[in-house]
Parts: structure tokens; sequence; C-alpha cells
């Protein structure tokens, strides 16, 4: 290749960059452009976790969404609960309002990002955790962390370490694992360049179960954000190491523990054989994989929540309360 066609490329690719840049800094102008803020900045050491909480009373009950949700994601359950004590979500580094944290976006280090958000706002433990999917991996790892800190817990449809080894079919699409570590550390220069923006997934409706359409809206502007797409990218590519970690955490010992598995599987009707395949597979997530989470603590239980599907905490909220209200007791119980 001749020097000139050399230097043409270079420019080329300089000015690829350039517009990249720019293109994505006027779109994160205008994220949320319009979307009153829900919850305060917290700093936690040069950046800030956004908190929203409602409520008095002990214990704190802390709400742990599941991958790419925001902490609003828990708007059908917080309320209620805030109606007995103080009741409290969050939004993960990346997610909702919160800045961007480092990566690679594991477990353990979500969950320290937690224990700095609590501390730095102050808010007195031991704590009542609640999380959703991967949330439930979270609290997990900061239960084995932090065991003084926390009280009870109550597991939502909880990704289970073991679940792609067991139903393999779960995995879903994504790239070799060998690629996984590499497409990791360039999705920040991804974000900041606008090439995540720029291939983002569309607004989807109708909106499931549970959700008006305007929540559902509002939820998918949050999760949309660049930033929530690549903190959500990040705990992908990282989750055989969030599994490795949330094996090294501990059981909770005699504390209370509530595991709410969702008893119906998703599939398209029409195709009998996914059907069929869906059916055997979540027989295996109940009945193995969730019911292991109960062994956790030497008071654990688990119901099976019949007509809901992954989605509990909007499809079935009333579970997760009922569910929230029976540790809270246990808890108060137990501290006497």
């Amino acid at each position: 290749m001749s020097r000139w066609a050399l230097r043409s490329l270079g420019l080329l690719l300089l000015g690829l960059l350039v517009v990249g840049t720019i293109y994505e800094q006027i779109g994160r102008r205008h994220d949320l452009l319009g979307i009153a803020r829900i919850g305060e900045a917290i700093d936690v050491g040069g950046r800030s976790l956004n908190l929203y909480c409602a409520g008095s009373g002990k214990p704190t009950v802390i709400f742990e969404s599941g991958a790419n949700n925001p902490g609003l994601a828990w708007l059908k359950v917080q309320p209620k609960i805030a109606g007995l004590t103080r009741a409290c979500w969050y939004d993960r580094a990346g997610d909702g309002w919160s800045d961007p944290g480092p990566f690679p976006r594991t477990a353990s280090a979500i969950a320290k990002d937690l224990h700095s958000l609590l501390t730095a706002a102050k808010l007195p433990g031991p704590f009542l955790l609640v999380g959703h999917s991967f949330g439930g991996t979270i609290i997990r790892v900061f239960a084995g962390m932090h065991p003084e800190e926390v009280a009870g817990m109550v597991l939502v449809d909880a990704w289970h370490e073991d679940e792609v080894k067991r139903i393999p079919r779960r995995r879903g699409p994504g790239p070799p694992d060998w690629l996984r570590p590499t497409i990791d550390r360039v999705t920040p220069a991804f974000t900041f360049l606008g090439l995540v923006r720029l291939l983002r997934p569309p607004l989807r409706f109708p909106p499931p179960k549970g959700l008006s359409r305007e929540e559902w809206l509002l939820i998918q502007e949050l999760r949309r954000q660049p930033k929530s797409l690549a903190a959500e990218s990040s705990s992908g590519m990282t989750q055989d190491l969030s599994g490795t970690e949330v094996r090294a955490a501990r059981g909770l010992g005699d504390r209370p523990l509530v595991v709410l598995t969702a008893g119906k599987a998703e599939f398209d009707p029409s195709d009998a054989i996914e059907a069929k395949t869906a059916i055997e597979d979540q027989e295996i997530w109940i009945h193995d994989l969730q019911a292991q989470f109960a062994a956790l603590s030497t008071r654990g239980k688990q119901i099976v929540i019949q007509d809901s599907t992954h989605g509990i905490p909007w499809e079935a909220p009333e579970a997760v309360i009922d569910a929230v209200k029976e540790v809270i007791v246990a808890i108060q119980i137990r501290t006497r």
C-alpha cells in the first residue's frame, strides 16, 4: 500500500473516531431528556450511584434488580414494602441514573459497589436483601463478603451458577468463550465511540405482563442507554467469573430465606418441539437448581409461582411482597 493510501486511511479512521465521539456525546446529552430523576446521587469514591429509599423502620430492605434492569424495575413491589419498613432500590454502575463503573462488572465488583453505597448513604444494617435473576447472585456474594450485614434474604427466580451446565440451551446466542474477555475489554471504547449507541436494539412493545405502556417505556429508556448496555455486556461476558465468586460465598446459616421460583417457561406455543423442551428445562430449573437455594439456610423455603414466568417482580409482585413480609417477621422473631 502506498504512503498516500496509508495517510488517507489514517485520516479516514481519525475522522470516524472524531465523528463517533461527537455522536456519542450529543446522544448522552439527550438521554433521559425530560425524564425526572427518581432517587439521589450518592458518591462512592469519585463516581455516584443512584439510590431511592422510602418508608421507615427496621430491617432496611434492599432490592437488587436483574441484569440490565434499573432499580425502577421494582416499582410494583418497593412502594408496598415502604409502607412497612425502610425500602430502597438502587441503580448499579452504568444502569439508570448511576455513573458507569470499572470493568469487569462481575458479581463481586457489584457487591463491593453496593457495600460502598450503603456505607456512604449511612443506611443501618443488617439488611434484608431481595435479588431478582442475576441480582440474586450479587446479594449472595454480598452475604459472603459481609455476613454480619445480612439479616435475611429473598431470592426471586435467581440465576444459578450451574444453569448453563444443567440446561445448556439457556446459554443463548453469543460469542465463543475464548472471545468474551477481549470483548469485555474493548466494550468501554466501543461505548465512548458511539458504536454501542449505533447498534442498540429498538424500543419493544407491547409491554410484558404486569407493566403499563408508560412504565415499560421508561424502563426501556433507562435500559437502552449505552452505558447500561455496556454494563450488561460486561456482566454477561464475565458470567463464569461471577459463577466462581458465588460458589465461594457462604450459606446463610439460620437466617431466614425465601426462594421464589417461576412456574412457567417462556416459549412459542406454536412450536410443539420448543414448548416440550422449554417445559422439560423448567422442571430442572424448579426441582433441581432452584431447590438447591432453599438449602442455603436452615430456615430456607421454596415457593413456586405457578402462573408467572421469569418476570416475577412485575408479573406476580404480590408474591414478592408476601415473601418479604414473611422474612421481616422471621427476622424480628430471630432478633428478639
